[in-house]
């Protein structure tokens, strides 16, 4: 009689514990400079989360950073502190400048990052991978590799160049700017013109006081109370359109297309998909 081969199966759920357990902290650090005479406040960070609030009448930055690590064991921390880049400070031009940065060797570490400046100053960031919280600047330029990122209130313009992670932007007082490789977007009540050139992925537009221009590859396009005109250049996908003050132009490619309560269409070429207008 032939012997029996018996199966032992190890749940999975056990074996992402034992291989992935619960984020260590190994530090934190907390720091901060006065604002006084600063204009720009310049972040530069690589793997982690980044919160950046501001805040009305506030007279310092104030940052917290804190470094985790996915493993248990402790060796070896100090090294790794060691090497992760950290820098806070300000420049005769008015520019206060903050890079955090885990050396790249080191896999499985990260730094999460929390920042707190005066509403009026402007921001730029550059940013690694982990998802951004931005609220309350006067301006924005950002340049996301990789991550979600929330953006509001923000009073003058905002350019956005993205690589991949969902971006959802909320009550802007300027002109908005967005680059975005591959990530459903959410933007709504945007006060001037929106210029969007977007790879893949959903989008859905909401109260822009200006006119809009969208390149768009593939994805969903839905848009709502715009006061301007629209201009559409869309590759595959479908794309309703309602409550427009002016013109809406569309060049499409393949895709149903469906307007309802605009000025005037002009669809430009047709590729394939039904048109429907109201």
């Amino acid at each position: 009689m032939a012997g029996k081969t018996i199966l032992t199966l190890i749940p999975i759920s056990i074996l992402a514990v034992a291989c992935f357990p619960e984020p260590r902290l190994m530090e934190q650090l907390d720091d901060a400079i006065p604002a006084e005479g600063l204009t720009t406040l310049n972040i530069i960070v690589g793997a982690g989360d980044l919160r950046v609030e501001g805040i009305e009448g506030l007279d310092q930055i104030l940052v917290e950073v804190r470094i985790f690590s996915q493993g248990g064991d402790c060796d070896g921390d100090a090294e790794i502190l060691d090497d992760m880049d950290y820098e806070l400070y300000a420049t005769e031009d008015g520019e206060v400048r903050l890079w955090v940065d885990v050396d790249e060797e080191w896999m499985g570490f990260w730094a999460d990052v929390t920042v707190q400046a005066p509403a009026d100053m402007a921001l730029e960031i550059r940013d690694g991978m982990g998802d951004i919280d931005v609220s309350g600047f006067a301006s924005l330029v950002l340049d996301d590799e990789n991550g979600d990122a929330d953006i509001e209130g923000i009073l003058g313009d905002v350019e956005i160049e993205d690589g991949t992670g969902d971006l959802t932007l909320l009550h802007v007082g300027g002109a908005v700017s967005i680059n975005d490789g591959n990530g459903d977007i959410d933007i709504r009540d945007i006060a001037g013109p929106l210029e969007l050139f977007d790879g893949t992925g959903d989008t859905w537009i909401e109260e822009v006081w200006a006119d809009v221009l969208i390149e768009d590859g593939s994805g969903d396009l839905d848009l709502r109370m715009i006061d301007g005109d629209v201009t559409i250049d869309d590759g595959s996908g479908d794309i309703d359109i309602r409550d427009v003050r002016g013109v809406v132009s569309i060049h499409d490619g393949s895709g149903d297309i469906h307007v309802e309560n605009v000025e005037d269409l002009e669809v430009i070429e047709d590729g394939s998909g039904d048109i429907n207008w109201d």
